[in-house]
């Protein structure tokens, strides 16, 4: 997990990791990836091994057809990219959705600490302070609302 410490009370929360975006990207780009491997390479080879110049029956030495073996073989690993390929896309939607609720934590705690900050700061000002206590009751109202923000991710 990567470490939150950069996250302070100013962060915006469009910083926040966004597990949907990077969901999405990794989609999009392994459909440009399938759609290739599956069309032009997958799909020709599964013909080629049942019926064409790949099949068990092609070119054969002293009984085993090499190019059927080599053939499966680019099958097997096909298929075992496409497993692998799956994980991963799991374990980054995993890790990055705990990683948005560490940071999401860490982002609402910072600004309620600084709420709390204010507060204390406020009950400080002289009462005579008028403008200085307004500006800062403005404050801590624009944290509130930024504190909702936070906690509605």
């Amino acid at each position: 997990m990567s470490k939150v410490d950069w996250i302070t009370w100013k962060t915006d929360t469009n910083e926040i990791i966004n597990p949907e975006k990077i969901e999405e990207k990794i989609n999009e780009n392994y459909q440009n990836y399938d759609s290739y491997m599956n069309s032009m390479i997958y799909e020709q080879l599964q013909n080629e091994i049942n019926g064409g110049g790949l099949s068990k029956d092609a070119f054969q030495i002293t009984g085993i057809s090499p190019a059927n073996e080599l053939a499966n073989n680019i099958i097997k690993s096909i298929d075992e990219i496409k497993t692998t390929m799956d994980k991963l896309r799991s374990n980054v939607k995993d890790v990055t959705t705990k990683q948005k609720e560490l940071e999401k934590d860490q982002l609402i705690d910072a600004i309620a600490e600084k709420i709390e900050k204010e507060k204390e700061y406020l009950n400080k000002i002289d009462s005579t302070d008028e403008d200085l206590k307004s500006a800062t009751k403005y404050k801590i109202e624009k944290l509130e609302d930024r504190l909702e923000k936070a906690k509605a991710l």
